[in-house]
């Protein structure tokens, strides 16, 4: 199963941009003008203020995710504007993996992985999949019913 997050990631990017400009847009707006006097512009500022707070908070994250094979390859990157960050590879084979879990806040979601390395020594990896759907998360999920078996 193969997933790739990087159209979520530039729609938040994109509205993240959006907020930005119209943020300016407006404070330049008072500057210039009286506009600012009446409470509700006030409140228009705060609402953008807090959205854009909000989006910058999730991020841009892009997380690539291939567990078609034996082994589990997980690619994380950053996306700003069409510029990729250093590529993070993870990549591991499955009868390694003894656990996993998934955390969902309020604004992120975080896949955990914990495995065993061939020292014995065991580790958690975790990614962030915030831009992932709740069919993906599904999907990751189901994914790991092998672990069942062992």
């Amino acid at each position: 199963m193969k997933m790739n997050n990087l159209a979520n990631a530039k729609l938040s990017f994109l509205l993240i941009n959006i907020l930005m400009f119209t943020l300016i847009f407006f404070l330049f707006l008072s500057y210039v003008t009286n506009w600012l006097i009446m409470w509700q512009s006030k409140l228009i500022l705060v609402i953008i203020a807090i959205s854009l707070f909000l989006l910058l908070i999730r991020g841009t994250n892009v997380v690539e995710y291939d567990s078609s094979g034996e082994v589990l390859i997980i690619k994380s990157f950053f996306f700003f504007y069409n510029i990729k960050s250093k590529v993070d590879c993870f990549e591991i084979p499955k009868d390694l993996i003894y656990s996993y879990k998934l955390e969902k806040g309020f604004l992120r979601k975080f896949l955990m992985i914990y495995f065993v390395t061939s020292s014995g020594k065991k580790i958690m990896k975790y990614f962030d999949i915030t831009h992932f759907s709740s069919e993906e998360i599904n999907k990751i999920e189901k994914d790991y019913s092998f672990l069942e078996q062992k």
